[in-house]
This record gives structure tokens, C-alpha cells and sequence, in this order.
């Protein structure tokens, strides 16, 4: 079974990549590894510091330690050195041992090397993404929006006795007036969110609006120019609807490159648990708990 884990072309990878990562490393810190009480300082050692501790490369690294004056260079060489020392005494404690976040850390690093990238996988045919477009609709299609304006008047506006002259009134003076959808703006009073609503579906207008409006708005005609009054959670509007649309399934062409992006993101993880599972086959497992395994 191991001999079988070991043929495999991304454990090879895994291992030769291990491998040259190491040599990297020797060659780099060689000179600091005369004794344990010699801290050897150079350009290389420097270097891969600031590549470590900003997350760039050992180009940037190198480039942005040239960049650097005298005053600064001294700072990162001190910083490396205390570092190096403080590392070098936790070793020698063994703090290394028993340590949760080194732990993670090493489990986060053969999880990544069991991943394959894009670029190692060939593109999924067309036939495949056609049949991921047409078995999977519900996750492509858009749902209906609406495009409107409102002009509000709250509850406190209205009379106590929860008259809707006020309300009523501008109405009729919005629709004898023809006041267009940018010209809303000079009646009612301030709505808590927005006065325009542009191509918007109803989870978002619910929110705003409340679910009963956000119903009643998606039943305006856009047709009958200015509609209502409307109650809502916060008040009374009057409603222009701009436009309606409704839910559409986008074509295949729009959305083909959503679903190139989930068939590879799907054979990566196919990859991943494959590499994960010859992993777990080199141990045997002895549990309390054998009633929750998998049946």
C-alpha cells in the first residue's frame, strides 16, 4: 500500500517538491548552522527574513531590502537576529513539541499539497458543461426585479386617525403634473433607505420595505404611471414603477465560465480527498467510538 502511495505522480511532486524546499533552506541558513550558538547574518539570510515576514517573493524581498537605508537595514538585521535566537531557544526547550498552532500549521501544509492546481487539470469539455448547465438551472437562474421610485409620508403624517388625504392628495398631483421618475424627489419626506430602486429583486425591497409591499410592488403594472398609496413597515408611498423583469435563466454563453470555475473547483476536491484517503489507508484506527462510524 505505501510502495502504491509513493508511485503516485502528486506524492512524487509532493516529495521532490519537500526536497528542493529543503535544499533551499540548507543553502540559505548553512552558514548559521556551525553551532547553535552562532548567528551568522548575510544578504540570503536577510533576504529570506523579509520574504517570510511580508509574504513576497525573494525578488521583492531582495529588491525592497536594496531599497532600504542604512538605518533601516540595521532595524531588520536586529529584528532577524532576536528572532533567530528566540527560535533557536524554543527548539532547545522543546516548546516546539505538543504545540497546537504548529500542529495546524503542518496539517495546513499537507492539505495544500494534496491540492492540484487549475493549470495541472485539462478543462472540462463542452459536453460536460452543457450537462452541468442544463442539470443544474436553479443555480443560474436570475430572479424577477423591478425598477422604481417612491415618495414617502410616515404614519406620524397622516393624522392620527390614520387618514390618507395627505397622502391621497399628492397623488393626484404627481400624476396631473406627469413628474418624471428623476423629478421624485421634490415631494414627500425622507425615507430611511433609498428613493430610487434600480433593478432590485424582492429580498432586498422586503427588507426595506416589508414583505406585503415588496409583494404589491412586483404586481404594479409600470403602465399606470404613478400607484398607491402603499403601506408599508414605515409609512405610506406612492410608487412609480420604471420597470419590471422577470426571472430569466441566463444563456448558456453567459454563464459558462461560472461553470468551467465549479467543474475544475470539483475535480480539485475529487483529487484532494482521493490523495487524503491513500493517506488515512497507511493507519489503522482504533476507536471508543465505533458506533459513529459511517455505515
Amino acid at each position: 500500500m505505501v510502495k502504491a502511495v509513493f508511485t503516485e505522480p502528486l506524492v512524487q511532486f509532493l516529495l521532490l517538491g519537500a526536497a528542493l524546499f529543503g535544499l533551499e533552506a540548507w543553502v540559505i541558513k548553512s552558514s548559521n548552522a556551525v553551532n547553535d550558538q552562532v548567528i551568522r547574518v548575510d544578504e540570503a539570510a536577510v533576504v529570506n527574513f523579509i520574504g517570510d515576514q511580508t509574504n513576497t517573493t525573494q525578488a521583492s524581498a531582495l529588491k525592497k531590502w536594496q531599497q532600504l537605508d542604512d538605518a533601516a537595514q540595521r532595524w531588520v538585521v536586529d529584528d532577524f537576529v532576536r528572532e533567530e535566537a528566540l527560535y533557536r531557544k524554543a527548539l532547545s526547550f522543546g516548546l516546539n513539541e505538543n504545540d497546537y498552532v504548529i500542529r495546524r500549521r503542518l496539517v495546513q501544509k499537507m492539505e495544500f499539497a494534496g491540492k492540484t492546481f487549475d493549470d495541472d487539470l485539462a478543462p472540462p469539455s463542452d459536453e460536460a458543461i452543457q450537462a452541468y448547465y442544463a442539470g443544474h438551472p436553479a443555480l443560474f437562474l436570475e430572479p424577477p426585479t423591478v425598477t422604481f421610485t417612491h415618495v414617502f409620508f410616515r404614519h406620524e403624517s397622516l393624522g392620527s386617525d390614520g387618514e390618507m388625504d395627505l397622502a391621497v392628495a399628492a397623488l393626484a398631483q404627481l400624476r396631473e403634473e406627469g413628474v418624471a421618475f428623476d423629478q421624485s424627489g421634490r415631494f414627500g419626506e425622507r425615507f430611511a433607505y433609498h428613493r430610487n430602486y434600480i433593478d432590485q429583486s424582492e429580498p432586498l425591497i422586503a427588507d426595506h420595505f416589508g414583505v406585503e409591499f415588496a409583494r404589491q410592488v412586483f404586481l404594479m403594472d409600470e403602465a399606470n404611471g404613478w400607484q398607491g398609496p402603499v403601506l408599508s413597515e414605515r409609512g405610506v408611498h406612492l410608487v412609480l414603477i420604471a420597470n419590471r423583469s422577470d426571472a430569466r435563466l441566463p444563456a448558456l454563453v453567459e454563464v459558462r465560465q461560472r461553470i468551467v470555475s465549479e467543474l475544475m473547483q470539483q475535480r480539485i476536491k475529487t483529487r484532494t480527498t482521493a490523495f487524503e484517503d491513500r493517506i488515512l489507508a497507511e493507519f489503522t484506527i482504533e476507536s471508543d467510538f465505533d458506533r459513529l462510524e459511517r455505515p
